[in-house]
């Protein structure tokens, strides 16, 4: 006969899916839920197959999600292609033809930085750039002159 803490009640085998899913281990599932290994063990293999379907309809859904997202992505990239060439106002096949630029990636409006350097000078060696800098403007005015 088994026990009352032994029966999976709805609220728990929905904990359990979810931490399952999650990647708990079954020794982490038994501490959160307050039951035994061998417990969460018994509820495991019970739910085993409807587990399995879980993940077998979570793997079509993704699947057909990517493909929606593809075909929507393609008709988006024809429908700019199409104003770049067929919209009325400019301003429009401007923005078009700026989309498909930034989309390209070579002449994106917005690069990326691959490195910055930051260069901290203290007082006294501005003071020694000023000179140096002065001293390069008199030279070349004088080169100019001659």
């Amino acid at each position: 006969m088994k026990t009352q803490m032994s029966i999976l009640t709805p609220e728990l085998k929905t904990e359990l899916i979810r931490r399952r899913f999650k990647g708990q281990a079954r020794t982490e599932i038994a501490i959160a839920l307050g039951r035994a290994p061998s417990t969460i063990k018994q509820w495991m293999e019970q739910i085993e197959p409807e587990l399995t379907e879980m993940r077998d309809l979570a793997k079509l859904d993704y699947q057909e999600l990517r493909f929606r997202l593809e075909e929507a992505s393609e008709n988006a990239l024809d429908r700019i292609i199409y104003l770049v060439d067929n919209a009325k106002s400019e301003g429009i096949q401007f923005g078009a033809a700026q989309d498909v630029l930034d989309r390209e990636g070579r002449l994106a409006k917005i690069q990326k930085v691959a490195q910055a350097h930051i260069v901290k000078i203290d007082d006294k060696s501005l003071m020694r750039l000023e000179q140096v800098l002065k001293e390069v403007e008199i030279g070349s005015a004088q080169e100019a002159e001659i």
